[in-house]
């Protein structure tokens, strides 16, 4: 047993799959369904949130720690540990090659809706540039330089 408590608890989460609902809270999410597991996920989400705007830092403590407790368990029952979160963030944290390029800036013309095209920086409404990004870039820009995310940049 390890002396991080998220390990700890991330332990005792997975010990719990496999069990009767009576045993344990845990099993019983786990018996439930993943459906309802997300529900939980979620209204633990939303009583962090309000707990967050009264700015009650004991309540919003307590709320995250059942929030980040629902996750695990939804993590668990999805197949994932909370290392399989902790690698997924050091990928997106850990240092790269800076881009030849700066990014926001587009290699390429990019299609707007109605056949036009810019090349450029995205301006910041682009209805003003006349019509709205290209479905084929799902709401993105898209460079040749492949940065963090595969080259796409969500727009503001």
């Amino acid at each position: 047993m390890t002396n991080d408590p998220l390990d700890a608890l991330d332990a005792l989460i997975h010990s719990r799959k496999g069990e009767s609902a009576s045993s344990s809270y845990t099993a019983a999410l786990f018996v439930g369904g993943r459906a309802k597991i997300a529900q939980k996920v979620g209204e633990e989400a939303v009583e962090t949130v309000i707990a967050a705007m009264r700015k009650d830092k004991k309540e919003l403590t307590s709320e995250a720690a059942d929030l980040v407790y629902h996750l695990l368990v939804l993590l668990a029952d999805s197949g994932l540990c909370l290392n399989d979160v902790r690698n997924e963030l050091a990928r997106r944290t850990a240092p790269r090659a800076s881009p030849k390029k700066p990014i926001g800036r587009l290699d390429s013309p990019l299609p707007l809706a109605g056949g036009e095209a810019w090349v450029g920086r995205p301006p910041d409404d682009l209805k003003q540039a006349g019509g709205l990004l290209h479905p084929s870039l799902g709401g993105h820009v898209q460079t040749r330089h492949a940065v963090g995310n595969g080259g796409r940049h969500a727009l503001p």
